[in-house]
């Protein structure tokens, strides 16, 4: 099974059409902090601005070619950064939890990051429960648009060592799968 995560800045214009399609489908709008619309000449101005941000890495997630969503760090520094995700509905539970620990793995090894937050809205059951389910601990309330959050925050070293069923079984599993980040196989 190939997983593929590549950068929004490498990605071409009818990708970014996919991408944003899903980013702007109500399941999806419905769950993010800021919900609006987005045109497509705003967001590819958006992307040409992350053209050499260190601070904020955004990629969309591909799974056996399919577009199923994306991850992001922003807010990097040396010591932790903010991560997000998003994925369509319906999408392969297997492959996303696969992305997501992927995700998290390359943000504390590649990316050198000790410690990561999320801030989720407090109506979204499911991606706290999520969150929680890789070892993201909460660590206080917060508002973002006017719209109850809770920040959790993760560890690498409880992400290491947590006897955390959901990541023991990925990495059992990962050998399953082609694991690729901007065109370079990933182990």
């Amino acid at each position: 099974m190939r997983l593929e995560l590549i950068e929004y800045t490498l990605l071409d214009k009818e990708r970014h059409k996919t991408l944003l399609q899903l980013r702007n489908s109500e399941y999806v709008r419905k769950q993010m902090s800021d919900p609006k619309v987005i045109a497509l000449n705003d967001h590819l101005g958006w992307v040409k601005g992350l053209q050499g941000a260190k601070r904020r890495r955004h990629f969309a997630v591909f799974f056996q070619g399919e577009l199923i969503g994306g991850v992001a760090l922003t807010d990097i520094t040396k010591e932790s950064a903010s991560w997000g995700v998003f994925f369509a509905r319906g999408a392969n539970p297997l492959a996303l939890s696969a992305a997501v620990y992927l995700f998290l793995r390359y943000g504390f090894e590649t990316a050198g990051i000790k410690r990561l937050y999320a801030q989720v809205k407090k109506t979204n059951a499911n991606a706290l429960s999520f969150n929680k389910s890789f070892g993201f601990v909460p660590r206080g309330e917060l508002e973002i648009n006017a719209t109850a959050h809770e920040e959790l925050v993760l560890e690498k070293a409880q992400f290491e060592t947590a006897p955390n069923r959901n990541v023991k079984a990925l990495e059992k599993r990962k050998k399953r799968f082609e694991i690729y980040i901007n065109g370079k196989r990933y182990e």
